[in-house]
């Protein structure tokens, strides 16, 4: 995020978390694992823990982390996140997109792919031409 000076700042997660899940989570987590509990049955302690992580994900309240820039002073806080895959959709799609990155590091990293003129080149002779 720029400010009006041009000067890039590290983005902050919203600390209001107003989205459908989260609200649901928030309003009706606890009741259904008190119904589950009334049931003779439990769930699984990682789901409860990935479940609480979740609510407390992105919330200045739970802690946070103050990131300075450089050029001009200006302070943001950046909220600590949950990092659990599970539940939480925001640490579970930025865990998915650096696996995935570090993935097709690794394999071009090898030499494993050809380049892509190469391939387009073994295409077109497979196919009659060139």
């Amino acid at each position: 995020m720029a400010d009006g000076n041009g000067h890039a700042h590290v983005g902050a997660r919203d600390p209001i978390r107003d989205g459908v899940v989260h609200g649901l989570v928030r309003e009706h987590f606890a009741s259904f694992v008190e119904r589950v509990r009334e049931g003779g049955r439990s769930l699984p302690r990682y789901v409860v823990a990935d479940f609480e992580a979740f609510l407390r994900c992105g919330v200045l309240a739970c802690g946070f982390m103050r990131a300075r820039c450089a050029g001009c002073g200006h302070d943001r806080l950046v909220a600590f996140s949950c990092k659990h895959r599970g539940v939480c959709s925001s640490c579970g799609g930025r865990r998915m997109s650096e696996t995935a990155a570090r993935q097709c590091d690794r394999v071009t990293a090898r030499g494993a792919v050809p380049p892509v003129g190469a391939v387009a080149a073994v295409g077109a002779a497979a196919a009659g031409g060139a």
